[in-house]
């Protein structure tokens, strides 16, 4: 049988969405069919996701929860690993697919709880997941000028948690996680909060070298909304902070 890959996205800009939704077939189809569910806006992601696979039964799915302003880089014009592309990285642009070749055995496995491209080996209850020296994943930025920026945060492996760019997770393991309810009324934090839920429940989190193009860094620390909703996570997780993975690599070839 056929892999089954789910893609949930969010938002109404129908030109980006058709963009993430090309490039991601582009990788994907190969492997498995793949189905696109397109949520438009939403007040709370962790909710609308939960809602959006509620009714698929297919515990071996590949759940792919995606922002609308991200993508994959496949075979851009002008895109080549830097002259500063640290050797864990350098792989992810000379073969863009190959990070499939490592994401599906991982997801195969019952242990593995949420699996992402960029995450932190510690999470503190006064600091964002990326004001840490232990870092995993890269991440590709889009400039106001056009020009690519290239954030190489730190070989790929275990993690404490991910980034809500692009989470992945198999369907079981994903209902397994949802045995603990989500943040209520908070937008962000929803990554931090299902990363923490999946080692609650004794899944691992792990970040793989697939690189993905951003158009937007993300709301600021000092952002009210931020702040606000930081609250309410560390209300909810502030007494198992710090959380903190001290091992757990893909290989010498990623690490």
């Amino acid at each position: 049988m056929a892999q089954q890959f789910i893609v949930v996205t969010t938002g109404n800009k129908l030109d980006r969405l058709k963009t993430l939704e090309l490039g991601l077939t582009t990788h994907l189809a190969s492997r498995g069919e793949v189905e696109f569910r397109h949520l438009g806006h939403v007040a709370n992601l962790a909710k609308a996701y939960q809602t959006a696979i509620y009714t698929h039964d297919a515990a071996e799915s590949i759940l792919l929860f995606c922002h609308q302003d991200a993508r994959p880089l496949l075979g851009e014009q002008g895109v080549s690993a830097p002259p500063n592309c640290p050797p864990w990285l350098e792989d992810s642009f000379s073969n863009p697919t190959a990070w499939l070749d490592i994401a599906l055995p991982l997801l195969t496995q019952s242990s593995t709880g949420i699996v992402g491209v960029a995450g932190s080996m510690i999470l503190e209850q006064n600091k964002a997941w990326w004001q840490h020296g232990a870092l995993s994943g890269a991440v590709m930025h889009l400039e106001p000028d056009g020009n690519l920026r290239m954030n190489p945060y730190g070989p790929f492996g275990q993690v404490s948690v991910v980034d809500g760019l692009i989470m992945m997770v198999r369907k079981s393991s994903f209902d397994l996680i949802n045995q603990l309810p989500p943040l209520e009324d908070t937008f962000h934090f929803y990554d931090m909060d299902l990363c923490l839920r999946s080692d609650e429940v004794g899944l691992k989190n792990w970040t793989v070298p697939l690189l993905m193009l951003h158009e937007s860094g993300g709301a600021a620390v000092d952002n009210e909304d931020w702040q606000k909703d930081h609250e309410v996570f560390l209300a909810r997780w502030g007494d198992c902070l710090p959380k903190v993975i001290s091992e757990g690599t893909l290989g010498k070839k990623y690490g």
